[in-house]
């Protein structure tokens, strides 16, 4: 039976380091309701959420349909706050969640690491994957060939039958199975795109890394889109074009802040309006911010390191003075004093 791939894709939504809660490419997902606060995290769900329901009924009948919509609204919970501890573990923070028709997006703060930018936005497929681990016995179990539970577009069972725990495990484990490879695939706003991103911009060159890893993205979904046509899939087919238009947009963006300068602040019909927080930024600008405050930090902590050596040498000249310093100290002195002075005349 026949299932939508594109109503599980999950993504953490301000990996590229944007500090302000609640930015997306969706503006509708403002439109949502809170259901409490977990582990310091708001969670909120979209208005539009029940479609999933609809879309499961109408394809598995109602039964199955509130089956799957409960469990995967309990998968992508823990894929996305397992975005939200990965980003607390590397030294960055989250503290929103948001389940949408289309998953779910984890709104988080990336630490300045390799780590923390790479595997934020890793946590969630890595949990999907231990899902389908910690369900596997299921699938092992029941009396159809296990292989068939790994086809991303087809239930393998049509109905919960009288073993419901052995049901409901196969279930679970199609469609983590299924959000797994959803989100590996290299594309913003996904997991496998940002994960991209992370990895190419470990050479240092940020804006090239960036329009790579978006090139990478549209590339990406012009092959699902082609295959979703060629085996008939329109939900493939959607999740190619959704991932077209959104890294066409991207590479748009990036193509007008190249011509009228990095002050340009291009809006999609995907940004999502807060009252309360900035205009929402782009692709590019939100990681060059995040890149800037990271030198911003290096400074000060250069400059603390220095504050503290001036004044180890000081109180040594006040024991021993001048001629106790080395060549060397005298030199670093020098040179602090060179350093400091602009600031102190400002």
């Amino acid at each position: 039976m026949r299932i939508g791939v594109a109503t599980l894709v999950s993504c953490t939504s301000s990996s590229f380091g944007s500090n302000s809660p609640m930015q997306s490419h969706l503006g509708f997902a403002r439109w949502s309701i809170p259901l409490g606060t977990w582990f310091a995290v708001q969670v909120r769900m979209s208005i539009w959420f029940p479609l999933v329901l609809l879309f499961f009924a109408s394809r598995l009948g109602w039964r199955l349909g509130v089956v799957c919509t409960a469990l995967l609204l309990v998968i992508v919970l823990i894929h996305e706050f397992a975005h939200i501890f990965m980003a607390r573990r590397t030294g960055g923070d989250g503290r929103e969640v948001l389940i949408w028709p289309l998953g779910g997006l984890a709104y988080t703060r990336l630490g300045h690491s390799f780590q923390s930018r790479f595997w934020t936005p890793a946590a969630g497929p890595l949990s999907n994957l231990v899902i389908c681990l910690l369900t596997l016995p299921a699938v092992l179990q029941a009396n159809f060939a296990w292989y068939t539970a790994l086809n991303p577009v087809m239930l393998p069972i049509a109905d919960i039958g009288p073993n419901v725990l052995r049901d409901v495990g196969i279930l679970t484990f199609s469609l983590s199975w299924v959000l797994l490879l959803v989100n590996l695939v290299p594309a913003f706003p996904l997991d496998g795109g940002q994960m991209l991103l992370a990895v190419l911009s470990r050479g240092g060159d940020a804006q090239g890394a960036l329009r790579l890893s978006i090139q990478a993205g549209f590339i990406a979904g012009i092959v699902l889109a082609v295959g979703g046509l060629l085996v008939s899939n329109t939900t493939i087919v959607f999740l190619g074009f959704f991932l077209v238009l959104f890294n066409q947009g991207e590479m748009f963006r990036m193509q007008l802040q190249d011509v009228y300068g990095e002050g340009y602040a291009g809006r999609s019909e995907f940004d999502l309006e807060e009252d309360d927080v900035a205009p929402r930024q782009s692709v590019w600008q939100r990681w060059k911010a995040n890149r800037l405050a990271a030198r911003r930090e290096r400074e000060m902590e250069e400059r603390a390191r220095t504050s503290r050596r001036v004044d180890e040498l000081l109180e040594k000249v006040h024991r021993e003075g001048m001629e106790s310093l080395t060549a060397e100290e005298r030199r670093f002195l020098d040179q602090a004093s060179n350093q400091f002075r602009p600031r102190q005349q400002g």
